[in-house]
């Protein structure tokens, strides 16, 4: 990856630059050695829009016209609003509306399984009304298609692809090299994903440390042991939105690739986090209820259960107090180990992917490891592995 870095002409900033002529298709340009030059995907749409929009694209004809205005370009004065910090507000805005539309997405797909079974018993939907739009919608494949996968198609269809937020959010994501050389090369993670950690992290050199970077996400563990959440009365400092996109939204994404991909070190760090997390649940020895609130100090050890789909899971500990009530304080139970893997899980991925925007800045070097210190990141270097291939 060292060997793809160039210093980008315009901008000065180091990144893997794209070969770019100077004298576009579009414009009537022609592959020469002499029609390319180096630029970052950033400068290269702010020089289509110096050319386009500096009052003399009507007068350039030959390569040597387009030189010319080329290296006008390089020494021109940076402009107002260059199209990296555009398609920055862009994503802020675009990508933040595609992030609530899934968890809008999540609501409804609760709200409508248990009624759409009810209905695929008593009024399949080919004998409804809906039938035609189902058949011109999925085509072959409607006949597999019953009132669950309809109902959420129309919700994320009719707010999200129709809306052309997705296409947008994939223009503008171009930009960025964390797309180009990493994101991209990461099974489940898509454009819009990219682009809303983009716009939550903005400038990464603003976080000393990834201590700094998870406490603005909420993920930040008090001195009670007790991770950060909202308190009544209390002005919160943290971004909620990030904390749900990096707790629930982006693990649920990396772990589409876990049946897929099972090499990959995302799909391992899953493995890994797991074990991790069922050891400590099982040599435990809480001497307070974890359930917030709850202070009783007489703990409950449930033991093991043998189930014949999942095997034999450690079921946790409950408090004396509400043992054997319709609501137990069961802490460290299969979902609570599951929980506690998708946030570690999704902490780590945010922190690789800061440390990659730190990285093409010319700013972090660490990702190859420091010996005596800290080992490589096997992870980030293995997606640029990916994306060297590519």
């Amino acid at each position: 990856m060292e060997e793809q870095m160039q210093v980008c002409p315009k901008c000065g900033i180091k990144q893997p630059l794209n070969e770019v002529w100077i004298q576009k298709k579009s414009w009537k340009g022609k592959y020469s050695s002499q029609n390319l030059k180096k630029l970052c995907p950033s400068c290269d749409e702010d020089y289509r829009i110096f050319v386009e929009y500096g009052g003399q694209f009507e007068n350039l004809k030959t390569l040597d016209d387009f030189r010319v205005v080329f290296e006008e370009f390089l020494v021109s004065p940076k402009v107002e609003l260059s199209a990296v910090e555009r398609s920055y507000q862009v994503l802020k805005e675009f990508a933040g509306l595609r992030v609530q539309i899934a968890i809008e997405a999540q609501k409804f797909s609760g709200r409508f399984s248990s009624r759409s079974k009810r209905m695929d018993e008593i009024y399949p939907i080919s004998q409804s009304v809906f039938a035609p739009q189902i058949t011109e919608e999925f085509g072959e494949k409607a006949g597999g298609v019953g009132w669950q996968k309809f109902l959420m198609s129309q919700v994320v269809e009719v707010k999200a692809v129709k809306s052309g937020l997705e296409r947008e959010i994939a223009k503008q994501v171009g930009f960025y090299p964390i797309w180009n050389m990493y994101a991209k090369h990461i099974p489940g993670i898509g454009e819009w994903l990219t682009g809303y950690l983009i716009a939550s992290i903005g400038d990464p050199k603003r976080f000393p440390d990834t201590g700094h970077l998870w406490g603005n996400a909420g993920l930040r563990v008090t001195k009670e042991n007790l991770a950060q959440s909202r308190t009544r009365g209390t002005k919160l400092n943290y971004d909620p939105l990030l904390k749900t996109v990096i707790c629930f939204i982006l693990p649920q994404s990396l772990q589409w690739q876990k049946s897929r991909f099972p090499n990959s070190p995302y799909s391992q760090l899953f493995e890994s986090v797991r074990l991790k997390e069922q050891e400590k649940a099982i040599n435990a020895h809480p001497a307070i209820c974890n359930i917030r609130g709850c202070k009783e100090t007489e703990i409950v050890n449930l033991g093991f259960k043998n189930d014949s789909k999942g095997g034999r899971t450690f079921q946790g500990f409950c408090c004396k107090k509400t043992l054997g009530t319709k609501k137990e304080h069961k802490f460290f139970n299969p979902a609570h180990i599951q929980a506690r893997v998708m946030r570690e899980v999704g902490k780590k991925f945010f922190a690789d992917f800061w440390h990659t925007m730190l990285y093409f800045e010319s700013e972090n070097p660490d990702i190859y490891g420091r010996e005596g210190e800290h080992a490589a990141n096997e992870r980030i270097l293995w997606v640029f592995e990916q994306a060297l291939k590519a």
